[in-house]
């Protein structure tokens, strides 16, 4: 039998050498680069996955444990934006109002919020909405954790379910602009004259009153401001002519961009024709186009169309 002859360290490092480029080579050969793609447009996770859990919960223990929050027994929460609600609230109305939110909040319907700087702000202050059954009720939370931004809602109004969408759509566009586009878009949105002394939004009710409200206390303004109060004769061009004593500007604003914005989606409830001048978003983009056009805008990502009461994702 003949014995192997011993393979001589060069030749054994040469054979090495060679191994390893080739499977270098051909490792290098099936690679292939993948796109570099951006957030939203890169393959999703399954629409079961993306399906929001709009089961009602005890309220976590961080927010039970404060003695303030205490008058709530019920909780849901919304792309991490919580809401609270009274054992005799209606769970229905529960989640009616919570697929409101995640509808204004994810307008396409992808399971993914539409602006995530402006969910960021809502969740960095702790945003949340505080559901009653009776209107009664809502002066037990006004002081509940001081540290929680809340916003209120009732279902009941004067005993009588009412207009209970149309309340509750405003009242969740108030705390989302509020709270969340005028804070991430001041230059466009902002609506308090304590962060911002000038936007678009206030320039906007401006041209709608047909003066400077709190801005130009000139008398011929014809505007009258007591202790942070205002009464205002407006003008007969005025095509936006809100009328509530208890509201000063920044409140103004916020009933400015309610209105204008539920024109564009095509409010199907009308608005106080006594506030409110323009039928439609026809009419808005006739009387103030560039208004019309902040509005439109998508670099700001505003919902695209009105919620429904349902959520369930569709792309």
């Amino acid at each position: 039998m003949d014995t192997p002859q011993a393979v001589s360290r060069p030749v054994y490092q040469s054979v090495l050498l060679f191994s390893v480029t080739t499977l270098l080579a051909i490792l290098c050969a099936c690679r292939t680069e993948a796109p570099v793609d951006s957030g939203r447009d890169l393959e999703l996770p399954s629409k079961q996955s993306r399906q929001l859990d709009f089961t009602i919960t005890s309220v976590p223990k961080r927010y039970a444990e404060d003695r303030k929050l205490s008058f709530f027994q019920k909780y849901v929460n919304v792309f991490g934006i919580n809401i609270f609600a009274s054992s005799d609230a209606i769970d229905l109305d529960i989640l009616r109002i919570a697929k409101m939110l995640a509808a204004y909040l994810d307008s396409d319907l992808d399971g993914i919020p539409d602006n995530p700087e402006v969910l960021k702000r809502l969740n960095a202050d702790d945003v949340s909405l505080c559901v009653t059954l009776h209107r009664r009720d809502m002066k037990k939370y006004g002081d509940a954790a001081a540290h929680i931004i809340k916003q209120g809602f009732y279902s009941l109004h004067d005993g009588q379910r009412g207009r209970f969408d149309a309340r509750a759509l405003e009242e969740l566009l108030h705390m989302i602009q509020v709270n969340g586009w005028s804070l991430v878009y001041p230059e466009a949105f902002g609506n308090d004259l304590d962060r911002v002394k000038d936007s678009l939004l206030m320039q906007a009710l401006d041209r709608a009153t047909g003066f400077s409200l709190e801005r130009d206390r000139e008398p011929s303004m014809k505007t009258v401001m007591r202790e942070g109060e205002i009464s205002a004769v407006y003008p007969d061009e005025a095509w936006y002519t809100y009328d509530a004593l208890s509201c000063g500007y920044s409140c103004l604003t916020t009933e400015f961009f309610f209105c204008a914005f539920t024109t564009m989606l095509d409010w199907p409830f009308g608005h106080s024709p006594k506030e409110w001048r323009l039928k439609n978003k026809e009419e808005l983009r006739a009387k103030d186009p560039a208004f019309f056009q902040l509005l439109s805008d998508p670099k700001y990502k505003l919902p695209t169309t009105l919620p429904t009461g349902d959520y369930a994702v569709v792309r």
